[in-house]
């Protein structure tokens, strides 16, 4: 008795066991009232959702299933279906697919039994939407082609019941403006119901409060929903019914349709070109600013007024300065508009009204005032009566302006000494040793006071000239300022000196060059030995040739010749006196001082007795001390050799 119940309840377990592991039941086709078995896609009615199945139960046990649909997140469930053993005959079983839209899905259906999954396929599933958009205009436009460009807020839809519609119907719709996949206006609150007839067609109007966007177009999405499935397209659409041997079937074409704002801006650029279209803006601003540029006047006064890369301009670092930007916009409508041109920048607002023929593109001129650097400029652009159609658009415009320096070097007078003679009419003309000054006028250009330094600079040896390097300034709006600066030059020399003015906070220094050639009173024009020995002449041999030198002589009395001249048209006092130095820097010799009178532009002789008791190489060094200057010591150094 007992092994017997332990056989049934074995028994009992194989029997629930065998339908899960062992079953043959499938699916074995699907199929939609509109397409047949093995479409790609099955469609649906959106007011039935219908699709059958064929299922088949070949297996020896019957089997109880449920059927599930699974559908963009939701599910049905049917109720339980009995499947009988050994049944090569399918079972038509209807199921419903839960879509809320008019979309493409993957429809999972599964056979359920006892909570496991014994069979499963997926299909795709499209409903049949049985309303078309037809047309979306706007109340006011130019159209062309499958655009429009719209000079109004007010939309008209129009709906048509296709061939796929069963009934009448009772719609919900709204739209929503895009840009690309952004919505820029939804409309889903500001729906309106609207009754469908059976194969007809209605129009429903709409009023977009207002459409902001920095592109030339958008789009309008229509939004139709019937039935809790919603149908949503960009443009519009058309469905036609055919038919051929293989039955009745339906062709869908839809088409994006856009929607144009009536004027656009096309370009921002800064303008660096002063001619017909920005003079006046200059002048203005030069004007009221009180800014005194030369070259800007110069350029305004000019009959031709033309002039690149001159704006903007800046003088004082952190000040603003004037800006023009060129707008390039275009009225895209069939017919002028006059428009509201609006530029922000810096916390500042600019509006212009502009007119603008139709289908014109035109350059605009706006004059702004900021500082330099990276500004992110705004602008927009609507026809005045059509205030809800606004495009709008932000640029990032480099505020790059030309340095120019708020200080000028208005003129330089440099000393000219008289002494030097007229026939040297040329400023910068200068003795050595003697004091001047060379007197530096500077304007200030701006409209505020500044203050700065005057640095001077030269490529001079040391000890050539001696100035004040640095000197420091104050000046007043427009004021012209003379700077005196005492130099003087302790050796000769042709070159220039660097004048520069710098500004504290100024956008650029001012450099100026100012000529000087300072020259020695008193020039030797030769210097040699005149021996008084009848044999004073040496042979001397040099490489292949022999030349006949007068050379000092050791042991002998020697006397050196020295030759001055008078560079100037004064007389002249100087002590002159030689020295004669070997090779190794050895004094071997040294005259008396001789004071020397010269007559103006005059030569003068001057004769030293000199005496060696040994021949040796090295230099016969003459010295000249004029009287009428500071601390110029005339050097002259001639090679000697001493036999």
């Amino acid at each position: 008795m007992g092994g017997g119940g332990m056989k049934k309840i074995v028994l009992a377990l194989l029997l629930l066991l065998l339908p899960v592991v062992c079953g043959d039941v499938s699916v074995y086709k699907v199929w939609s009232p509109y397409d047949p078995p093995n479409s790609p896609i099955l469609h649906v009615d959106i007011s039935e959702q219908v699709l059958y199945l064929g299922v088949v139960n070949k297996d020896e046990y019957e089997h109880d299933v449920i059927v599930k649909v699974e559908c963009n997140g939701k599910t049905w469930g049917s109720g339980l279906i009995p499947l009988p053993p050994n049944s090569h005959i399918e079972k038509i079983v209807e199921v419903r697919v839960p879509i809320s839209d008019d979309k493409e899905h993957d429809a999972k259906i599964s056979l359920i039994e006892n909570g496991k999954t014994i069979a499963s396929t997926t299909v795709k599933v499209r409903p049949y939407f049985p309303v078309d958009v037809k047309n979306v205009t706007c109340e006011d436009s130019y159209k062309i082609g499958n655009t429009e460009v719209c000079y109004s807020n007010w939309f008209d839809i129009t709906l048509k019941s296709n061939p796929t519609a069963k009934s009448d119907y009772i719609a919900k719709v709204w739209i929503n403006v895009k840009d690309g996949d952004n919505i820029i206006y939804n409309g889903k609150n500001d729906f309106k119901t609207v009754y469908i007839p059976l194969g007809e067609e209605v129009t429903v109007s709409f009023k977009v409060p207002k459409i902001v966007l920095d592109k030339e177009k958008f789009t309008v999405e229509t939004n139709v929903e019937i039935m809790n499935v919603t149908h949503t397209i960009d443009g519009v659409e058309e469905t036609i019914q055919r038919r051929d041997d293989s039955g009745i079937y339906y062709d869908y074409k839809s088409v994006t349709k856009y929607y144009y704002f009536p004027v656009v801006i096309k370009n921002v650029e800064l303008y660096r070109k002063i001619d017909e279209n920005t003079s006046e803006f200059v002048k203005n601003f030069y004007d009221s600013a009180n800014i005194l540029d030369d070259e800007i006047r110069d350029i305004l006064s000019d009959k031709y007024l033309q002039k690149d890369d001159v704006l903007p301009r800046y003088y004082v670092i952190d000040d603003p300065t004037l800006a023009i930007l060129k707008i390039t916009v275009e009225n895209k409508y069939d017919r002028d508009v006059k428009a509201k041109l609006t530029v922000k920048y810096d916390n500042v607002i600019f509006t212009k009204i502009i007119n603008i023929d139709k289908k014109e593109k035109k350059d605009v001129f706006i004059p702004i005032y900021t500082k330099k650097g990276s500004k992110n400029i705004v602008v927009t652009i609507n026809p005045i009566d059509a205030d809800t159609l606004i495009f709008n658009r932000s640029y990032s415009i480099n505020i790059d302006p030309k340095p120019i320096p708020p200080v000028i070097i208005e003129k330089i007078i440099l000393p000219k000494d008289e002494e030097i003679g007229e026939e040297t009419n040329i400023s910068g003309y200068v003795i050595i040793g003697k004091r001047y000054n060379m007197t530096i006028f500077i304007k200030n250009i701006y409209n505020k006071t500044l203050s700065g330094k005057i640095t001077i600079d030269d490529n001079f040896k040391d000890g050539i000239a001696n100035y004040s390097k640095e000197i420091p300034f104050t000046i007043e709006p427009h004021q012209i300022k003379e700077i005196n600066v005492p130099i003087i030059f302790y050796k000769e020399v042709n070159g220039d000196l660097k004048i520069t003015v710098s500004v504290k906070g100024g956008a650029k220094d001012y450099t100026s060059l100012a000529h000087f050639y300072a020259i020695s009173p008193i020039g030797i024009v030769r210097i040699y030995y005149n021996n008084t020995l009848l044999l004073g002449k040496i042979n001397v041999i040099k490489e292949n040739s022999g030349i006949y030198s007068a050379k000092p002589i050791a042991g002998f009395n020697n006397t050196c010749v020295v030759i001055l001249r008078n560079n100037l048209n004064s007389k002249v006092d100087c002590d002159v006196w030689i020295e004669v130095i070997d090779k190794d820097g050895k004094v071997r010799a040294k005259s008396g001082i001789k004071t020397v009178k010269l007559d103006n532009y005059s030569e003068a002789k001057v004769a030293f007795p000199i005496f060696f008791e040994e021949g040796f190489e090295g230099y016969t060094v003459a010295h000249i001390i004029p009287k009428s200057v500071e601390n110029v010591d005339i050097i002259y150094t001639e090679v000697m050799e001493s036999t």
